[in-house]
């Protein structure tokens, strides 16, 4: 990517226009200016007739070629971040040659604005260098971790030793659950049997609870006629 615009940069860089001073010129909608100021102006205009100001805030849009300055043309988009919404100008052809306005700011840029594009163009050989030292930055960066690929980690000795002593805590807690809770243990060593044994006796006691009650029934029903008929004996 870096070599592609390094050759991009390279190419474009027999096309610069020098506008400084009185050298100035920018084409606006097809329109030529000498003048900075007016130049600010037509871009106004311009963007007011394609409807900047009211351009969505969901969906990226090209809007066409805006002038031209420096030797290059100028495309302008609009940007959408988050509901914000920017407008890119860049030189067409050049990687990195461009300005992003607000959108609410670009139709009253004016000058500043007129400026930065010139300036965008005029330091191309600055931006060639950049982008240059960028490529040998990453091709550094690249070369020390190839260097470093095969090199054992560092902290392999605390890794293994943190993993011993995290097996030593499993296993202790293990064993102290174990220690405080051996019913459990007995209940998996029998399993099913154990778990049959304690179903029939809870039938045993629900069997002799019923005969309990039954047997207290019967009494109270031979004692009753006894009570009536001891009752209704008359007086000596």
């Amino acid at each position: 990517m870096l070599d592609r615009d390094i050759g991009l940069l390279t190419a474009a860089l027999p096309r610069v226009v020098d506008t400084s001073d009185d050298l100035f010129r920018m084409t606006v909608a097809g329109r030529q200016y000498g003048k900075r100021a007016d130049a600010g102006i037509a871009i106004g205009e311009w963007a007011s007739r394609n409807g900047v100001r009211y351009l969505p805030t969901n969906a990226d849009r090209k809007l066409g070629e805006l002038g031209q300055v420096g030797g290059f043309p100028i495309d302008v988009a609009s940007r959408t971040s988050l509901g914000q919404v920017h407008i890119l100008a860049e030189l067409r052809g050049v990687p990195g040659a461009s300005v992003t306005v607000p959108r609410n700011q670009f139709a009253e840029a004016g000058v500043g604005l007129v400026r930065q594009l010139e300036n965008r163009a005029a330091s191309l050989p600055k931006l060639i260098i950049e982008t240059q030292q960028k490529r040998v930055d990453a091709e550094t960066t690249i070369a020390e971790v190839d260097a470093r690929i095969d090199d054992p980690f560092k902290h392999s000795t605390d890794l293994r030793e943190a993993q011993e002593r995290q097996a030593r805590v499993v296993a202790g807690l293990a064993a102290m659950a174990s220690e405080q809770n051996p019913a459990a243990e007995t209940t998996d060593a029998v399993g099913g049997d154990g778990a049959a044994v304690a179903r029939d006796r809870v039938k045993e006691l629900a069997t002799r609870a019923h005969t309990r009650l039954d047997s207290n029934a019967y009494a109270d029903r031979n004692q009753s006629p006894e009570l009536r008929q001891i009752r209704t004996q008359p007086r000596a």
